[in-house]
């Protein structure tokens, strides 16, 4: 069985789209999700599955969660090796000085068109920095720290015209160790 990450978007973020873990848990059990554990309060679920999970299956899965808790949030899944590349990837690994908690990764639906990332781009202020890989957005918040920068979410989404999830550094060199030890 392979190990899979399931990234849930904008659940349990300042007291809106409450999902509580134990229900979210007791939902893959019921969809035989295989082994499961999740991972801080914040939409980080690990799942074991014999097949990988297709296009199909995350409609399933947003439709049940829609059917359960009364909102739809987006699901994006990457493989524990997509995660290992993610981590092994990292453009900003010969910079020691850029803090972990600084680092955020952004999980995106599909790779960007040049005319997002341009946009995006345009966006930066204040020194963050940016390094797209695939389907994978790098974002440096250093030197004023993630809480004040004005490269949120939100702006990146409008940017790039796409959905996604950012992650800090810590929790997804986390994830992956949570995933060898399936």
């Amino acid at each position: 069985m392979a190990v899979y990450l399931a990234l849930l978007r904008a659940i349990n973020v300042g007291g809106h789209n409450r999902l509580p873990m134990a229900d979210l848990k007791a939902l893959c059990t019921e969809r035989s999700m295989g082994e499961v554990q999740i991972y801080l309060q914040t939409g980080n679920l690990l799942f074991s599955r014999k097949t990988v999970p297709d296009a199909s299956f995350i409609q399933e899965f947003e439709d049940a969660l829609e059917a359960r808790f009364a909102f739809r949030p987006r699901v994006l899944i990457r493989s524990e090796g997509e995660l290992a590349k993610v981590i092994a990837d990292n453009p900003f690994a010969d910079q020691p000085e850029i803090d972990p908690k600084q680092l955020l990764v952004f999980f995106l639906e599909t790779e960007p068109t040049r005319e997002g990332l341009e946009a995006l781009k345009s966006a930066i202020k204040d020194g963050e920095e940016i390094r797209l890989i695939g389907k994978t957005l790098y974002v440096s918040y250093h030197p004023h720290g993630i809480g004040k920068s004005k490269l949120t979410n939100a702006v990146i989404e409008r940017k790039l015209g796409l959905e996604g999830s950012g992650r800090n550094w810590n929790s997804v060199t986390r994830l992956l160790e949570l995933a060898g030890g399936f």
